[in-house]
This record gives C-alpha cells, structure tokens and sequence, in this order.
C-alpha cells in the first residue's frame, strides 16, 4: 500500500504562510519619490542599506512584514561601492527599480545605467564570488506617481514593454501618496519571495 502524498500548496497558500520578507533593496534616480515610499512603508525616509521594517496589509487583510533597505544615490559611486557592493548587492533578495512616469530622463536614460551598475557589483562583488547565488536577484520594475495623470511622459505600456526586454521581470505602477496599487506591489514582492524559496529548497536536495 503507498504512501499518500501530500496535495502541493498552491502559489496563494504559500504566500498566506510567509509573514515576513527580508533583504528587498528600493532604489531608483533621484527625486522619483523613494522617500515619500519610505516615509509612508517604514515611517522614515532614510536608513541607507538598512533594513527598515514595513507592515503592509494585505488581500485578504493578512498582513507581512517587509524588511526594505533604502539606496538614495547611485550616481555617487564611491558611497554606491562602499555600502551597496559591501552590504546591501551581495545579500539582497529582491530589488525594486523605479522611476517617475512623470520623468521620462528617469526612465529612458537613468534607471538602465543604475540596473547594470547593480549588475556588474553583483557579478564582481568578493563575498559573492564563485556563489551560485551570485545571480541577479529578482527585479521588479516600479513606476511612481501614476497618479499624477497630467504630467505623465511615460505610458503604461512603455513601462511593460521595458520589463518584458529586462527578461519579464514584475511591473507596477503605483502612487504611493494616492495609495494606488499598494498591495499590489506588495503581492508581487511575495509571489517572488515564495519563488525564491522554492528555489532554495530545490538546491538543497
């Protein structure tokens, strides 16, 4: 007589056993509105490659605590290899790239320097080298102030072509002072959070 096995969980009845995600790094150009983010998540807008801690609600009205290290300047390269390469690149387990859909510049020309910037630090970095784990964390592309429909230069449609060329990668667009689609950014990060850890019990079979 065999063993009965066990049904698999589904993608939501993993999600619902995860209650807190550590290692999500939020970067982006300036003035895109990372501190207002940070400010609204983590009740302060600092804490540079620090883990702030966030408690979302989310569907459902369970709640998750995300633990967010916040990178304010990539363009400072000497404090962007100190911290980030150091600390924040080497360990982190889910990256949020955003942008302002309301600064194409932010779009177009700053975030893919800043995305390669992180991947060459992730390829080169010492703590990471000969890891499997050094691959590219997971990305999800993040475009702010979409509430602000008048000053909008940057489409819907131009942000989802953008994460399909970064390999399909997540892609939201939120407003975090108007309070559009937090949870849903939110549900994103945990679907790759459960990703992330099936992948890990994979290797270590």
């Amino acid at each position: 007589m065999g063993m009965n096995k066990s049904k698999p969980k589904s993608l939501e009845e993993k999600k619902t056993s995860i209650n807190f995600v550590g290692g999500v790094v939020l970067t982006g150009p300036k003035g895109v509105g990372k501190r207002t983010f940070m400010k609204k998540f983590c009740g302060q807008e600092f804490g540079n490659c620090t883990g702030l801690e966030a408690e979302v609600k989310l569907e459902g009205g369970r709640t998750c605590t995300f633990s967010i290290a916040f990178v304010s300047d990539l363009d400072v390269y000497h404090d962007f290899v100190r911290y980030v390469n150091e600390i924040c690149i080497p360990f982190a387990r889910i990256i949020l790239l955003t942008y302002s859909v309301t600064d194409r510049e932010s779009f177009e020309e700053k975030l893919p320097g800043i995305r390669q910037r992180i991947l060459e630090l992730r390829k080169k970095s010492p703590i990471r080298k000969g890891d499997k784990s050094a691959q590219p964390p997971p990305f999800v592309l993040v475009g702010l102030k979409c509430d602000a429909e008048e000053q909008r230069v940057v489409s819907t449609k131009e942000g989802a072509k953008r994460a399909k060329e970064w390999g399909g990668i997540p892609f939201v667009e939120m407003s975090t002072q108007a309070g559009i689609n937090d949870t849903k950014l939110f549900e994103q990060i945990l679907s790759l959070e459960v990703s992330l850890r099936d992948s890990e019990k994979r290797g270590r079979r």
